[in-house]
């Protein structure tokens, strides 16, 4: 029985180094094969801008260190109007009622909503790019409705100010999400694999 001598094997990868890269990169290679071989996505992106009315802010008589705090709670009132049951229910309805067959777990599951300082991006995805771009529109503007619905009836602080959405383009490339991590992964699979491949060929050559 040979004795396992930890220096030996490294000396020996290192001496194959470029059997392991090989192999990484060729793993790697497959991953982005695997990725583009999927359905495309196409994804389109409405923004909304917020902001805050400081004037009534400021009429509250709140403490200094409070201002920041409830500027930051007020605001995030747009992404729970966003992602709320009863506006993804108006959407569905409203895309049923245009011809567009969705349910509510493909908005909930294909869709982002990122904050930038003041803005916010509502983007959704779809193999179709039509389907990805009216769903998206429709979906920002039954938002606002919602948005101006629920400053009225008092259900979003009152200095916060929602202006009407920028909408959405027509995508005309598809997006690839999981590429990178495809790639990450095939790589390192492919590493795994040479490094294999140099312990069996060492076995079995001596």
């Amino acid at each position: 029985m040979n004795e396992l001598i930890p220096i030996e094997h490294f000396y020996r990868l290192v001496r194959f180094w470029w059997l392991i890269m090989l192999t990484g990169l060729i793993g790697g290679g497959v991953g982005a094969m695997i990725q583009y071989s999927q359905t495309p996505i196409y994804e389109s992106k409405s923004i909304f801008y917020v902001t805050i009315d400081l004037m009534t802010l400021q009429s509250l008589n709140l403490r200094a260190d409070q201002y920041q705090y409830n500027e930051d709670l007020a605001l995030n009132v747009t992404y729970v109007i966003l992602l709320s049951p009863e506006l993804i229910s108006k959407v569905v309805g409203e895309c049923s009622l245009q011809g567009i067959s969705i349910s509510e777990g493909e908005l909930i599951n294909n869709n982002t909503v990122e904050r930038k300082h003041a803005f916010w991006e509502l983007r959704f995805r779809h193999p179709d790019p039509q389907v990805s771009h009216d769903v998206t529109n429709l979906w920002a503007e039954k938002a606002y409705e919602t948005m101006l619905n629920w400053s009225r009836a008092g259900k979003a602080p009152r200095y916060v100010i929602f202006t009407p959405p920028t909408l959405a383009s027509m995508p005309m490339e598809s997006v690839n999400y999981g590429l990178n991590r495809l790639m990450l992964a095939g790589f390192l699979i492919g590493l795994m694999a040479g490094i294999l491949i140099i312990e069996i060929y060492t076995h079995f050559s001596r």
